[in-house]
């Protein structure tokens, strides 16, 4: 475990991946290249922050917005996707 603090649990996983949970729900993980993004049912500012922090860390140019009440991904290239629970990203690269 890299991380644990009150809410939020960061674990480097063997395969040179990262998991992030809040609470007791895993909202981002990075697996080779393949991203998976949840929000568990907790659509709230706080699991979108948690998010967008791992963006900052890991993902630079990715982010989650809201319009309304829907979620969006924003990639680098500035292509919104629908956010949904579970959904799985490929990326082009891997973690250094």
């Amino acid at each position: 475990m890299v991380f644990n603090k009150k809410n939020t649990q960061v674990t480097d996983l063997p395969c040179g991946g990262v998991s992030v949970v809040l609470h007791a729900t895993e909202v981002f993980r990075i697996e080779g290249e393949r991203l998976t993004l949840r929000h568990g049912g907790w659509d709230t500012p706080t699991t979108r922050q948690r998010i967008n922090q791992c963006f900052d860390e890991w993902l630079p140019g990715y982010c989650v917005h809201i319009k309304g009440h829907d979620w969006f991904l924003d990639t680098p290239t500035h292509f919104y996707i629908p956010f949904t629970d579970g959904m799985v990203i490929k990326l082009n690269k891997r973690l250094p």
